[in-house]
């Protein structure tokens, strides 16, 4: 008959990616000796948390999907992001309903810079002073598609104009 299935596998082709790449995630099922059992056995549901998306070519963009069997005895599946969020995701699965007990986890770190963002204004004209600083001075942060913001990024310049008027804007820094 057909070996037993004893040992359950989830890997990741990468355990690190940027917010804007995805990576591959492939379950195996063994026998008791840790061959590799190469005949469709079953359901392999997987999901992740705390961020994060699988997908398996037909169903895009959800937290749990059914993995995609393949002829050479293996489930697979992609992990992306697709919200804000940077950090470790967690992949765990499901075979016939039953909790693998092995689990992957992919770090996740913000991509590429593409906007930026005001996240608080300056103080308005009516509470400026020239000469002064801000008391409310502006924070503008640089982020990725997703909204994580860029850290380590000490390369790109940013320039504020005034938008109207004939003052001139300085800077304490």
């Amino acid at each position: 008959g057909a070996p037993d299935v004893t040992q359950i596998d989830i890997t990741t082709a990468d355990a690190q990616i940027t917010a804007d790449e995805s990576t591959a995630v492939t379950v195996q099922l063994r026998d008791q000796f840790g061959n590799l059992i190469t005949t469709d056995r079953g359901t392999v549901t997987l999901s992740t948390s705390p961020i994060g998306v699988i997908d398996n070519g037909s169903d895009a963009g959800n937290s749990s999907i059914t993995a995609t069997y393949d002829v050479d005895g293996t489930y697979t599946a992609t992990f992306k992001l697709n919200d804000i969020g940077v950090g470790d995701a967690t992949i765990i699965g499901e075979y016939d309903g039953s909790a693998i007990s092995d689990d992957a986890t992919v770090t996740v770190n913000h991509g590429a810079a593409t906007q930026l963002v005001i996240q608080t204004q300056p103080s308005s004209t009516g509470d400026a002073t020239a000469g002064v600083p801000f008391v409310e001075q502006p924070v503008i942060e640089v982020q990725d598609q997703f909204g994580n913001i860029v850290t380590g990024d000490n390369s790109t310049v940013i320039t504020a104009s005034i938008a109207t008027g004939s003052s001139t804007l300085e800077s304490t820094g």
